[in-house]
């Protein structure tokens, strides 16, 4: 009599984790996050920031991005659009993610002032922001301006001689003396005596300088160094028998005469 087959054994648990652990991983886009990222079409190594070529529309790690790295088969393309590197970007510019602080903060004191100023702006007020009509218009209106003008040039060049501030480091021989005015706001009511300021500047310095430097001792706001806004940027005038002419900020300190008053105005010509 034969024995009987012996039955098959169940499956010991050890059993199941052997073959699940020998089990090939399958493709599937489900499993979740470890799935993020490409792998290199150069070296496979998997990256999570991968870049695509747009000449061979390839997916490259880091170390492989450039044409050259990846020895890119359209690279020809690039080299015919007279490129000098492999990656182009084509994302928002520093510019754009940066903008002007000094231009966007000068927007901003535009726009409350705007908001202050519920009149309705006429036809000849706008004409009046120009800066050289500002300044005529100050010539015109301004009371004190006329009495300091009959005052005489020689009692009042000693006087600006001995209150004149400036850079210690100006040899006494390149110094020129002027009064320095900013003119802006309600323009009669300017007190031209108390409101001009002393000052010596440098015969070798460009106008362009001269115009920093008074800015910053009238505690004003300087925008000419960072916008080409016309309406924010200072402009320098002074009187020439009687009548107003600009003073070129390309121009040197030794056209300026010891007495000169210079008129700092903001906005276009």
């Amino acid at each position: 009599m034969t024995a009987p087959a012996p039955s098959p054994e169940a499956p010991s648990e050890a059993m199941i984790l052997t073959d699940a652990h020998i089990q090939p991983k399958t493709n599937n886009p489900d499993h979740g996050v470890m799935d993020i990222g490409k792998n290199c079409a150069f070296c496979n190594q998997l990256d999570f920031l991968p870049f695509v070529c747009e000449y061979c529309k390839g997916t490259f790690c880091e170390q492989h991005r450039r044409l050259e790295a990846h020895q890119c088969k359209h690279s020809n393309r690039f080299r015919n659009q007279g490129g000098t590197g492999g990656y182009r970007y084509s994302g928002p510019s520093v510019k754009s993610l940066f903008p002007d602080a000094n231009a966007r903060k000068f927007e901003q004191e535009r726009q409350f002032e705007r908001s202050q100023s519920p009149v309705p702006v006429t036809i000849k007020q706008k004409l009046g922001t120009k800066a050289m009509a500002k300044f005529q218009r100050f010539i015109d209106s301004n009371s004190t301006l006329g009495k300091l003008r009959k005052q005489s040039a020689v009692s009042s060049l000693v006087s600006l001689k001995k209150a004149a501030k400036g850079d210690a480091k100006i040899q006494p021989s390149d110094r020129v003396y002027v009064w320095t005015l900013y003119v802006d706001g309600d323009l009669s009511s300017i007190n031209a005596d108390k409101a001009r300021k002393p000052m010596f500047l440098s015969k070798k310095w460009p106008v362009g300088r001269a115009l920093d430097v008074i800015a910053d001792e009238h505690k004003i706001t300087n925008y000419n160094n960072s916008t080409l806004d016309s309406d924010a940027r200072l402009n320098i005038f002074r009187l020439d028998k009687d009548k107003p002419v600009t003073v070129s900020t390309s121009e040197r300190c030794a056209k300026l005469t010891n007495g000169d008053t210079l008129y700092l105005v903001r906005g276009p010509i």
